[in-house]
């Protein structure tokens, strides 16, 4: 009896753990992407970087510009919360133009709350002088226009 009962249990065991562990479908990965936008627009303050890239691809934008502009925004400290937030008010290439215009998430937080945007003809000159392709381009900036960003104090040279 007691047999019978762990053979049971082990399969049972066995077949749950193959369909948790069974890759991922077109369908399920529909599934858990709706199950997530729901939860963001249900809990904003939980939003990821991914759930910013997603919002950036849904307005058009590629997938690498896309990449880039985040890993932008996380250099200059900017939060996926607040970059979520811009793009729900002003749009995705608004926040490409403030982000390569290289203003602070002090600067954002501030607009965001009083319900203005920047000059955007001031943040296109910034953008294109930081090397953010205006017009609609998807191609990166060339390597030549790219700044390195160094943190910490700076060694002089001996």
């Amino acid at each position: 009896m007691i047999l019978a009962l762990l053979i049971g249990l082990s399969v049972i065991a066995v077949t749950l753990t193959t369909q948790a562990a069974r890759p991922a479908t077109a369908a399920s990965r529909h599934r858990a992407a709706a199950r997530r936008s729901k939860f963001v627009a249900a809990h904003p303050t939980h939003v990821n970087v991914a759930d910013v890239i997603l919002v950036l691809r849904r307005d058009g934008m590629s997938a690498h510009r896309a990449r880039s502009l985040t890993s932008r925004a996380g250099v200059l400290r900017i939060s996926p919360f607040t970059m979520w937030l811009w793009c729900e008010r002003f749009g995705a290439e608004s926040l490409g133009l403030v982000v390569a215009a290289d203003l602070t998430p002090q600067e954002l937080l501030t607009h965001l709350s009083r319900g203005t945007a920047p000059a955007m003809h001031e943040a296109r000159i910034f953008a294109s002088a930081n090397g953010w392709e205006l017009g609609g381009a998807d191609k990166p900036a060339p390597i030549s226009t790219l700044r390195p960003y160094v943190f910490g104090r700076s060694r002089r040279a001996a």
